[in-house]
């Protein structure tokens, strides 16, 4: 997507093929979950009726899916970000938790000297405990 960076006067600054290609993207990205990052055609496909080419649909009309062997499996992975949340979460008067959102936001500290050459230098820290 490049655009025009200067149009002139009445002249869109984007083309249709720039167009195209953001419409493409956002169906794309509809296509993903927001809780997990797959997209339901990873798990299953479309059961399609033959008389119709159409995706067939059950008595009730609901429509019929075909599940794929699993393409992932979960894995436990813990995340001091996500405690930190959490435990904000938990000191929340009653009923707020419902409604709220915690973010993380970066603690304002001096840092070590140690790990500010580390960093520049690249290297890992090793935890001394």
């Amino acid at each position: 997507m490049l655009g025009a960076p200067w149009p002139s006067a009445g002249a869109p600054l984007f083309t249709d093929d720039d167009r195209d290609a953001i419409d493409a993207v956002l169906d794309r990205r509809a296509e993903i979950c927001p809780n997990c990052g797959t997209r339901h055609g990873e798990w299953q496909l479309p059961i399609l009726d033959p008389h119709t080419g159409r995706q067939a649909v059950d008595d009730e009309g609901r429509l019929r899916w075909k599940m794929l062997p699993k393409p992932y499996e979960a894995e436990p992975l813990f995340c001091y970000g996500c405690k930190e949340r959490v435990d904000g979460t938990d000191a929340l008067p009653d009923g707020l938790d419902r409604y709220a959102y915690m973010r993380l936001v970066p603690v304002k500290r001096i840092p070590d000297e140690r790990i500010v050459e580390a960093m520049e230098l690249g290297w890992w820290i090793e935890d001394p405990a």
